[in-house]
């Protein structure tokens, strides 16, 4: 059993590990301070990138699936009314998912009484198969070993993005198809499933995807308090200050205690409550607005030092760059799908991949596409703005 834990926990943390938390090239707004993080020294933004890639997904949240997996197995095992054999967990936006549901079962899955070599399996995909052309066979491939044997023995297949295992375009759709089928012929099997919420919504759309799947969860949005404690290690082992007059500026209805620790604290709380209400509660934006609200003076040393002193800044986003309707064809497919190559951008969009490429990089000056390698995606921290355009100009986006 040991051994067994121990290859689902190196299973699940390689999946989990890769997360898609790229520095944001963003300009400062006017009413930013002069430096922002891209233009700290390269060992202190170093080191604050580390430090926020490292943190663990929140433990509310590790709880909360892990809760919701657990109930629905034991009515699933139980055979009762709702015992439907597939869970699907929603995040927001689509990247977000890549590492929650991994991270949070790496731990718990392995230690069920259940669990064996046998019966349970992970889709440790780590990236998107380069091809439509192969995916439904990598799939099959991937499936093979829990979808064949001892049809009376129980199972768990775990997805931890079904993002990947589609492309909107002609023959693009064949992986859900085939998985819907799967989960449809194997009541003996069940399917824990990680998905983005916008393409969640478009494969209902075209797919009627609930009907194999009925039960949803929607990842929790996270309250101040919760942020404040996640981030809490970031902010003790950087030394991040949270200047009084800067913050307190924006505090017109907060009353100022007389103790400066209690004053700390206060400024401190509404920090983090600001940054729930602008970020939603979504972790990932969360931790790209609290970067981007990191500053040194720029009358400060900028030579990297054990002595540095680094500033927050109250939290803001920046504003939505002007786009237009083409524009907003190729962030929806970014939006829906997370990453995309540039071909497989242009096959969803059904266009020559020269018109596809020049208009990446005037979203990309933009700041709205950020570029890994040869890996297309949105810049999170436009996400909700994005989705509020997009609603008007009625792409299928999640009112939820």
């Amino acid at each position: 059993m040991e051994n067994l834990i121990a290859r689902l926990n190196e299973r699940l943390h390689k999946i989990a590990l890769f997360r898609w938390i790229w520095p944001s090239s963003d300009q400062a707004e006017q009413s930013a301070p002069a430096v922002v993080l891209e233009d700290l020294p390269s060992a202190i933004r170093h080191c604050l990138l580390t430090t926020i890639q490292q943190l663990p997904t929140h433990p509310d949240i590790r709880a909360y699936i892990r809760s919701e997996v657990l109930d629905q197995l034991s009515q699933w095992q139980g055979k009762s009314e709702n015992g439907c054999n597939s869970l699907v967990f929603l995040g927001r936006p689509t990247l977000e998912i890549n590492h929650l549901v991994p991270d949070s079962l790496a731990d718990w899955l392995g230690q069920q009484i259940y669990a064996t070599p046998e019966t349970i399996h992970i889709l440790d995909w780590q990236v998107r198969p380069p091809s439509i052309d192969i995916l439904l066979s990598q799939l099959k491939q991937s499936l093979q070993v829990a979808l064949n044997g001892d049809r009376s023995t129980v199972k768990i297949v775990v997805i931890p993005n079904l993002n990947w295992c589609f492309l909107r375009s002609a023959e693009g759709l064949d992986g859900i198809e085939y998985l819907q089928q799967q989960i449809q012929d194997n009541p003996q099997i069940f399917w824990i499933i990680g998905a983005g919420q916008v393409a969640w919504e478009y494969l209902n759309s075209v797919l009627h995807i609930e009907a194999y799947c009925p039960l949803q969860r929607i990842i929790p949005a996270l309250s101040g308090e919760q942020l404040q404690l996640w981030l809490k290690p970031m902010v003790r082992e950087n030394q991040l200050q949270f200047p009084v007059q800067s913050i307190s500026d924006k505090l017109n209805q907060v009353r100022q205690p007389d103790d400066a620790q209690d004053q700390s604290t206060s400024l401190e709380t509404a920090f983090f409550e600001r940054l729930a209400d602008i970020s939603a509660g979504i972790g990932l934006i969360t931790t790209q607005i609290f970067l981007r609200s990191i500053y040194q003076d720029s009358e400060a040393d900028l030579q990297p030092s054990e002595s540095h002193q680094l500033m927050l800044t109250w939290p803001a986003t920046p504003s939505f760059p002007d786009i237009d309707r083409d524009d907003s064809y190729v962030l929806y497919s970014l939006l829906m799908h997370g990453d995309l190559s540039l071909p497989q951008l242009a096959e969803s969009l059904g266009d020559p991949i020269e018109q596809v490429n020049a208009a990446i990089q005037n979203l990309r000056r933009l700041g709205l596409i950020e570029q890994q390698g040869s890996i297309l995606q949105v810049n999170p921290i436009y996400y909700l703005p994005l989705c509020d355009r997009l609603s008007r100009e009625n792409f299928v986006i999640p009112q939820k």
